[in-house]
């Protein structure tokens, strides 16, 4: 196995982009292997068991909607590596990028992380899908003039509800997605508007509006 290069011990409070571009013997056939080891090298092992959760199933919806399956893995795989980058540095950095930043980003840079996503998954692990870096760019939010493939991955996330409950939505999801991606997106999106939001983003409001308006 080749050497591993560290760059600088890694803080919270880093403000280069560089510093989350740790240099690994990456085999770009081994998505899966480089994201377990770039998110356990950041402590992050529970979001590295989620992506893998979510790109499983990713990976059976997209089967189900006549979707790219092996694309979905992958993107699955990678939907969350932008949260390497913390918190307090998020909103810096997505300025020095010139990332399309909202005042909700400002106020939730929790958000921030699937810009991050595409980001590092194009300039680290070497992903140029264009399908594949568009999906985990809204992974969260979803977008307005979403693709198929966009929706795939953004309520695949939602069905892998990270947290030790289960999804509250879950059963209603699974039961539209029986008749389109469309309607299981809708779904989850009747129950964040009904249960309330402190802060929603223009993009998920943008794409809440164009599928009621698309089902009314």
């Amino acid at each position: 196995m080749k050497s591993i290069y560290y760059i600088n011990y890694w803080r919270y409070h880093m403000e280069k982009i560089d510093d989350f571009l740790i240099k690994l013997p990456f085999c770009y056939d081994k998505i899966k292997e480089n994201m377990f080891f770039y998110l356990n090298y950041f402590q992050l092992i529970g979001t590295a068991q989620h992506s893998l959760e979510v790109a499983q199933e990713a990976e059976i919806l997209a089967d189900k909607f006549g979707l790219n399956p092996q694309k979905a893995y992958v993107a699955g795989l990678l939907h969350d590596i932008g949260g390497v980058v913390p918190d307090e540095s998020r909103v810096i950095l997505a300025t020095e990028l010139h990332f399309n930043i909202f005042e909700e980003d400002k106020h939730l840079p929790l958000l921030l992380h699937q810009n991050f996503s595409a980001y590092i998954a194009k300039e680290h692990f070497g992903i140029e899908d264009e399908q594949i870096l568009s999906s985990m760019a809204c992974h969260t939010t979803l977008k307005p003039g979403a693709t198929e493939f966009d929706k795939l991955i953004f309520i695949s996330d939602k069905l892998k509800w990270d947290n030790k409950h289960s999804a509250p939505y879950f059963d209603e999801v699974l039961n539209q997605l029986d008749i389109s991606l469309d309607k299981g997106c809708l779904a989850y999106f009747d129950w964040l508007f009904e249960v309330g939001m402190p802060i929603i983003h223009p993009y998920t409001q943008q794409a809440y509006d164009e599928l009621k308006l698309k089902y009314q």
